[in-house]
């Protein structure tokens, strides 16, 4: 295949880990519901005990060798020269763009993923589109003969994409299209050709008529099967996949547009989205694969593992704060990846389902959470933004000290008096107390999750708790709010 021309994109990498993820992946069981308790002193009041079953993980096993961590800590710069650090950071520089898109193709335009090809100058760009599955170029009629579009080395004839940020955007699937004609003329293949998208199922007409121009057009759904992809390390995934491009992409599905939310809102905004949406992906855990989904794919797909959900959470944050963590470790059980984020003096750990964890209850519960226990340090991959660039820095820490660094919040553990003021805030701001209108019905509120309370998330638990009562339908009019113990909120309304 002929070289690369064009963009390149600098990568400074700084840190190798040879790691393993093992086998083990969370998923989650139980469903929120409601039963009937007993009724209250007034004859006029019903009592009603609802019940909110936190998602429990428990573990996918496979038999598979777990190995040591290792970590080989290098830095190479553009004039590739070599030093050695403790600790070293990864920064992500995006090169230059080109000066103006030539040819925009609006007839390839897929809604439901937000996928969009077009030309820039003479490449072939997917933009919102994902490293895997691959781009596969097969020939209309006997489709057999394919050409793989693809992001690292596979047999057969390929073109192999590029990077380019361009006009905002960050591209991360390019295609010469002079390499996409030589390809198809050294192949023998007729035209029109088909462009399969494989994730989506999209076929497509495409005819290139020379070196600088493709037309595509009568797109269809068809099924095609593309074989598995080579594994990554979380390193390698966020250094691929956080740019410019996912991090807007996600921010779209998750909050309201044109308004950026507080840390806290978009901690808990984060897992619940995940909560109602995403899926464990049994499938992949069968295969063992270790590939991680960039965040726009595990957006599409909405399933994974632990480490798709974990670069997915961690995307998510990267924009709004600057302490935004992936956990990587091993257990008796396998090894599990999480995202975890600093909040008000917290250090919480998001491990796919609400509410967020404090570090040291999350190790302490570690077994009732994912199952095994914690036999190896903690690999901390710290994200951020800095001057437009993407830097990362992974540090191995012993759980000891991470918990010292951050300790916990709420040691005493379940819900405080500041959750019940801000419960009743909650409601006033939402027009829905007045402690002189009497009650007919009472609930008392009780949710496993409120054992991981922290009074830096005390406005985003209230929230929860007062949808869920809310739900419970008619015009509800609060008339009191008070703990019955640490575990359970007592609410009356009528």
């Amino acid at each position: 295949m002929s070289s690369m021309k064009g963009v390149l994109v600098a990568v400074i990498l700084a840190s190798l880990v040879a790691y393993m993820i093992g086998s083990l992946y969370p998923v989650p069981v139980g469903i929120p519901g409601i039963t009937t308790g007993s009724p209250g002193a007034a004859a006029s009041t019903v009592t009603t005990t609802v019940t909110e079953t936190m998602w429990k993980t428990t573990t996918y096993t496979n038999t598979l060798t777990s190995i040591a961590f290792q970590t080989l800590v290098s830095t190479t710069t553009v004039t590739t020269t070599l030093t050695e650090y403790s600790v070293s950071t990864i920064i992500l520089a995006e090169g230059p763009g080109l000066t103006r898109v030539e040819v925009v193709i609006p007839s390839f335009r897929q809604a439901d993923s937000g996928g969009e090809l077009m030309l820039a100058g003479r490449y072939l760009a997917l933009r919102y589109a994902s490293w895997r599955p691959f781009i596969a170029v097969c020939e209309a009629n006997t489709n057999t003969t394919c050409m793989y579009l693809t992001p690292f080395q596979v047999k057969g004839p390929a073109v192999y994409a590029k990077l380019l940020s361009y006009d905002g955007f960050y591209y991360t699937e390019l295609y010469d299209v002079a390499e996409v004609v030589a390809g198809i003329s050294s192949m023998g293949m007729a035209k029109p050709i088909l462009l399969f998208k494989a994730a989506d199922g999209w076929s497509c007409s495409l005819t290139a008529s020379s070196q600088s121009a493709v037309t595509i057009a009568n797109c269809s759904r068809v099924s095609l099967n593309v074989g598995p992809a080579k594994g990554m390390s979380m390193i390698e995934a966020v250094v691929r996949y956080v740019n410019s491009t996912s991090i807007s992409y996600v921010s779209s599905i998750l909050y309201q547009s044109g308004s950026e939310p507080s840390l806290p809102n978009a901690t808990w905004r984060v897992l619940q989205w995940l909560d109602e949406n995403a899926s464990y992906d049994y499938d992949k855990a069968a295969s063992n694969s270790t590939y991680i989904y960039d965040p726009i794919t595990f957006a599409t797909l909405k399933k994974g593992i632990c480490t798709d959900y974990a670069l997915f959470t961690a995307t998510a944050l990267v924009n709004i704060s600057w302490d935004v963590y992936i956990l990587v470790f091993n257990t008796t059980n396998g090894g599990h990846a999480v995202a975890g984020v600093v909040v008000n003096g917290g250090f919480f750990i998001l491990d796919q389902h609400l509410p967020p964890v404090e570090v040291d209850d999350y190790f302490r519960d570690l077994e009732s959470f994912i199952g095994g226990s914690l036999n190896s340090d903690i690999f901390l991959h710290r994200i951020w933004l800095e001057n437009g660039s993407l830097r990362l820095l992974m540090t191995r820490v012993s759980l000891g000290d991470l918990a010292r660094l951050y300790p916990d919040t709420n040691p005493a553990d379940g819900l405080t008096q500041a959750f019940a003021s801000e419960l009743v805030n909650v409601f006033k701001a939402l027009g829905r107390y007045n402690p002189g209108a009497g009650s007919q019905v009472c609930v008392d509120f009780t949710w496993p999750g409120f054992k991981y309370y922290s009074d830096a998330l005390a406005k985003q638990y209230a929230v929860y708790v007062a949808e869920k009562v809310l739900q419970q339908g008619g015009s509800i009019i609060v008339s009191s709010v008070a703990l019955t113990d640490q575990y359970t909120v007592h609410i009356c309304y009528r």
